[in-house]
This record gives C-alpha cells, structure tokens and sequence, in this order.
C-alpha cells in the first residue's frame, strides 16, 4: 500500500462502520434515504452495515473551499559538507512542530530541518552499538512522543527522544529487508510489520506486536480481487515472477482510525477493512481511460526477454489503471495520484475524507513521482528528483480555506 507510516488504531470493527447521527451533515441526508445534494455522488448502506460511496467527478467541494498547495523550501546540495547532501532517503518524517525528519543511507544518519529547511542536528552513525544503525528504513513516532527507527538488516528498533537522545532498543526479528517499509505505530503503541510468507503462493502477511516487539496477532496483505497480477516460473531450484505489465494493484495502508485503506488501482476502487479483513466501506469513483497501444505493450514485453517463463499476451489489460500511487495524511484523508497523461502528470492529486468521500483535486507545484512523502496536518515533504536521479526534499504547505495557517 503506498506510504504505510499512517497510524493504525486498534478499534473494534463496529466502530469503523458510521452511523447517521455521526456522520458529516452533508452526509446524513443521503445516508437516511434523501436525494443527494450533488449530482452523481451517493450513499448507500447495505443489509450487512456496509456503506457503498459513489462520488462525482468534481468532488464535494463547494466554490472557495478547494485546498491549495504551495512550495516553502527544497534541500539538496552538492557540497559534501552540507547536510543537504543526500545519496538515497528510505523514509522520511513530520513532528508536531513541522520539522522534518529524514534518513541519509550513505552516513546512517538522522537529520533534522525546521519549518523552513534550516538543519537543526544529526544523529546517528554505522555500527551496532547504541543509538548506531546498520540500515535504518523507517521512522515512526510513538504515542509517548519518542522516535522509533527500524533497522532491518540490524535486527531491532533503536527509540530516541526528540533532541536525538538515544533512549533503547528492542529486537526486531526480520528475515528481509523492504524499501519502502510497509509497517506503522498505534495510538495504544502497538506496532505492525510485514513478513514473507515461505510459502510463494500465499499471500504476505502483517504481524500486529505489542510496544515490547511480542506478537499478537496476523493478518493477510490484501490482494487485487483478481488475484496476483503477475506470471511466474519455477523449477525445482528457483522461482521467478513479475508483474503483468500496465495491470492494477492493491495498494493498502494502515489506517488512522482503524484497520486498513486498499486502494485497487485499477478500478479507482477505496476499500476500508476492518482489522478482522471484513469489509465495512467502498468508495468508488470513475476517470476516463486511458487505453495501452500495442507499441506500449511491446516496449513492455521487450524489457522482459530475460523471464524464461511464458508470458501470456491476452492477460495484458486493455487500459492503464487509473491510479498511479496513493497515500493517506494523519487525518485519514486519502491522496491519491491519477493516471494523467501529459503536462500534468503527477502534479495532481484528488483527496478523499476519511469516510472515503471525494473532495476534490489539488494542483501541486512538483511532480510527486516518489513513494517516500509523508503529509501531517498542512504539511506536505517528500523525495523528487531531477533529470540524473539526483535526490532533493520538497517541503510544501497545504492552504485549507477557513483554516488558520501559521
């Protein structure tokens, strides 16, 4: 699923599932039966509690209420005595305060810049004694204030407070190392990480573990209703696979008020499950297509000459998904990046509420074609990077209409 450093809260499935009193007042009319206020968009719950979205083309925003993104600063340099040097950033984070947080994999550090981009400190180094890291992948802020960082290939999750200080360390028994880390933090502290199932046909799963690394309990990484996209070969000595060119994926993230956020690509489909896996909301709207030519699907096939299994042709769609990436902010809102072909592309993001209702798309001054972003409050960091892959930190703030902004 996209960026997973969302919180996930640990609420029963009942809670997840809205009834009319509590929902947003544009919301309840249509959730009890009244017309819907905009054309295209409606609300239904079904026999079994689940609630069925479908949203218009133009969201829900009224005039003067669409959001508005503006760059503040951008951090990259060439001096190699600058802590704006960077060779590769696994992950990335926001504070309370806007400061930015952010891994260097080069030195294994932690570097911290304010609201602006001034650098604050640095911390940490290669090693396996306290407060070193060995290849630091994640950041996570626990409910106490404290930092985690996830050091896969070492082993453990290191907590600092929030000038840097080491505080301690827990095992973190891990078997592979994943870029972007697909793991996350509750309110009630429990943390979540995702583990390779040995057995290649079944799905990956995510290990849900106490505040001291004790595991509660698993569930399944959601899978397309279709089942893997992909072709695979295999013999008695190895396995290969590969994903089906220009097919959808489900893209899932932890969720702030519990459970999870999958995002099916393909049919710019939201599906909120409940941490059981039971299906509580779908929320579902529709682009134009963008059909795959034939030269498209040959510059595809040709970049995988080197598969030894049989591709099979027809299994190749017809159209391009609709989304590209997705990502959920602190507040649960769903951003999500579109297929668009053209000037545009990855400068445009639609954003749906927590209840999976479209509000409406936001132009943003940078293309965002990254999966390491984070969005916290009306902040947005993320990676880009120029024409020689040169990585760079975009700083940007969210204007929210009728919201205060500092």
């Amino acid at each position: 699923m996209g960026d997973a450093r969302s919180r996930l809260n640990n609420h029963p499935a009942s809670s997840l599932i809205l009834g009319c009193a509590r929902m947003l007042p544009v919301l309840f009319a249509q959730a009890c039966g009244e017309p819907p206020s905009r054309t295209g968009f409606s609300i239904d719950t079904l026999p079994s509690g689940r609630i069925e979205i479908s949203n218009p083309q133009e969201g829900s925003w009224g005039p003067g209420e669409a959001w508005e993104v503006e760059e503040v600063y951008r951090l990259g340099s060439e001096d190699a005595d600058s802590p704006e040097l960077f060779s590769f950033i696994p992950d990335l984070e926001l504070d309370g305060y806007g400061r930015l947080w952010l891994i260097e994999q080069h030195d294994q550090q932690i570097r911290v810049f304010d609201q602006v981009g001034n650098h604050v400190r640095s911390f940490g180094r290669h090693g396996e004694g306290p407060g070193e890291f060995t290849s630091v992948v994640a950041l996570l802020w626990a409910p106490d204030g404290n930092l985690w960082t996830v050091d896969q290939r070492g082993g453990r999750v290191s907590v600092f407070d929030t000038t840097g200080t080491y505080q301690t360390s827990r095992r973190l028994e891990s078997f592979f190392q994943m870029m972007p880390w697909l793991g996350g933090i509750d309110r009630e502290g429990n943390f979540y990480d995702v583990r390779m199932n040995p057995d290649l046909e079944a799905p990956d799963f995510i290990v849900r573990f106490s505040d001291l690394l004790q595991p509660i309990d698993t569930v399944s990484v959601p899978e397309h209703p279709n089942g893997p996209q992909r072709f695979t070969h295999g013999d008695e000595n190895s396995y290969t696979t590969i994903s089906i060119p220009f097919s959808g994926r489900a893209d899932w993230h932890l969720n702030l008020a519990g459970g999870l956020w999958v995002v099916i690509t393909d049919r710019y489909e939201l599906i909120r499950l409940a941490w059981s896996g039971d299906t509580v909301r779908v929320s579902r709207k529709s682009n134009d297509p963008i059909p795959v030519t034939n030269e498209e699907i040959d510059e595809a096939l040709e970049r995988y000459q080197w598969f030894e299994g049989r591709i099979d042709r027809s299994r190749i769609p017809e159209v391009k998904p609709q989304v590209r990436r997705s990502t959920l902010d602190d507040e649960g809102n769903l951003w999500i990046i579109p297929l668009i072909e053209g000037g545009e592309e990855d400068r445009i993001a639609e954003v749906f509420d927590s209840t999976g209702v479209f509000l409406g798309a936001v132009t943003l001054p940078v293309s965002l074609n990254t999966s390491q972003i984070t969005i916290r409050s009306d902040r947005i960091v993320a990676v880009t990077r120029d024409s020689l892959f040169v990585p760079s930190v975009v700083g940007l703030r969210i204007l929210k209409p009728g919201e205060g902004q500092e």
